[in-house]
């Protein structure tokens, strides 16, 4: 297979597939790769025509998803680092200037460990004219338990004339997120406000064979899509609801450093996507309100607003937070039980629900895994979080990592951290014997894919 070093595109909004001799030596991308229905993409990516740069903002933010999946890494020299040179059609190529180029490339070095040259055209479609009513809120939701535990206590805080907007993409267009959707509507019509969920599809008309597989870009697709739906409802901030321990994800091993680990919501992240905003001449901010919270503090808050409304603890097990929820399972079964993102969950739900048993049900159970097996898949995660529980774990171990933004306080940080390695250390000692740990880090390619 022939070994790439970079890979060259050009994406545009319009529909035809034709680029000109300009741009002959890049392959073609456009809006039509993606199979999205128009009428969510008006409600969520309308803007007024002095806001377009949220809306240049949003196919930005598509053009980078599809170049990163359309860029194996496979055919790399190292099978991991790409050098991605995307040029893409917006409205108002003149804010998009060196400095913003250079946080856009800075941002996405920073989710895919990769190399990124940015330039900007013109000549993009502008978006359908669409007013929305004002809301007070506009936040992502993944269905997953930090996104349901924020919608639960908003919801349950609610008056007359609020009105939250969750912005929501694939997964929560079925169940069970649908099902945890239906709850936190129970929640707003009790407390008098009213809850909304405007969704949009993601996936690619073809792809898949060939494609990359890791999608470190697409929490950029995300926020970029509630940052428009913000502007159009008038809403001055995103709320992006994740656990400081997940958000900060320092790496367990050093196979899982910087990029190999997920970036997703980290406060460097958050930093660099409101710098890029503030560039452009945006007015809006997204933000983290869980940042200094364990796992286990934030599902005890989604407890402590389902109980309040009269739900149970069942409305926490319908969330899903499986890292891939789509492997072939049982029936009803949403969780794997061994990827990290279900370790973390477990942990959280056993801190809030105390004797009370966690009903979410998981296909693999810790304790029936081979974790002495270093080719055993299924034991990568645990026994590299047996290992960084087992290992201390300094500030210079987490800013050697990832940056920080400026102000940051270091102490907040490193105690959501201690904090929640005391949740996960008390919940593998209930599901794993001790003597079934190898506490030494994995070495399998494994970890740079299955965290995303």
């Amino acid at each position: 297979m022939t070994r790439r070093t970079v890979f060259r595109f050009h994406y545009t909004n319009n529909v035809t597939r034709e680029f000109g001799n300009r741009f002959a030596e890049r392959e073609g991308l456009s809006d039509t790769d993606f199979a999205d229905r128009p009428d969510r993409i008006a409600r969520l990516t309308s803007v007024a025509e002095d806001q377009q740069w949220a809306n240049d903002l949003w196919h930005v933010a598509r053009a980078v998803y599809l170049a990163d999946r359309r860029s194996p890494r496979e055919i790399t020299v190292d099978k991991w680092t790409r050098t991605i040179d995307l040029s893409i059609q917006v409205r108002e190529p003149d804010l998009w200037g060196p400095q913003q180029r250079t946080d856009l490339s800075s941002l996405l070095m920073m989710l895919t460990g990769d190399t990124w040259i940015i330039g900007v055209h013109s000549g993009a479609n502008p978006p359908p004219a669409l007013r929305l009513p004002d809301a007070t809120e506009v936040a992502l939701f993944s269905g997953g338990l930090d996104s349901a535990a924020y919608a639960f206590q908003r919801a349950s805080l609610l008056d007359k004339n609020d009105k939250i907007v969750l912005v929501a993409y694939n997964r929560p267009l079925k169940d069970p997120p649908n099902r945890v959707f239906r709850d936190i509507e129970v929640l707003a019509r009790r407390a008098s406000g009213t809850v909304e969920m405007e969704q949009l599809g993601l996936s690619p008309r073809s792809g898949g064979r060939g494609w990359d597989s890791t999608i470190r870009s697409r929490s950029l697709l995300y926020i970029a899509t509630a940052v428009c739906a913000a502007v159009n409802h008038r809403v001055d901030r995103v709320v992006i609801p994740e656990n400081g321990q997940l958000a900060l994800n320092p790496a367990l091993t050093p196979a899982r450093r910087s990029a190999c680990s997920t970036r997703s919501v980290h406060p460097w992240t958050l930093y660099k996507v409101n710098k890029l905003i503030e560039g452009l001449g945006g007015g809006v901010t997204v933000w983290n309100p869980y940042l200094s919270l364990t796992k286990g503090q934030v599902s005890k808050i989604a407890l402590d607003a389902a109980q309040g409304a009269g739900l149970g603890h069942e409305a926490l097990e319908r969330t899903v937070s499986c890292g891939h929820p789509t492997t072939a399972r049982p029936f009803g079964v949403s969780h794997c039980g061994y990827c990290f993102p279900c370790l973390v969950r477990r942990s959280g739900l056993r801190f809030a629900f105390g004797d009370h048993p966690d009903a979410t049900g998981y296909h693999f159970e810790p304790l029936r895994i081979d974790l002495t097996d270093p080719k055993n898949v299924r034991a990568v995660h645990i026994r590299d979080l047996s290992f960084w529980l087992g290992t201390e774990f300094t500030v210079d171990d987490l800013v050697a990592d990832a940056p920080l933004p400026p102000g940051t306080n270091l102490n907040t940080v490193m105690q959501v951290l201690d904090a929640g390695r005391h949740e996960l250390r008390d919940m593998l000692s209930d599901l794993v014997p001790a003597t079934n740990i190898i506490r030494q880090p994995s070495t399998s390619s494994i970890q740079r894919t299955s965290i995303r």
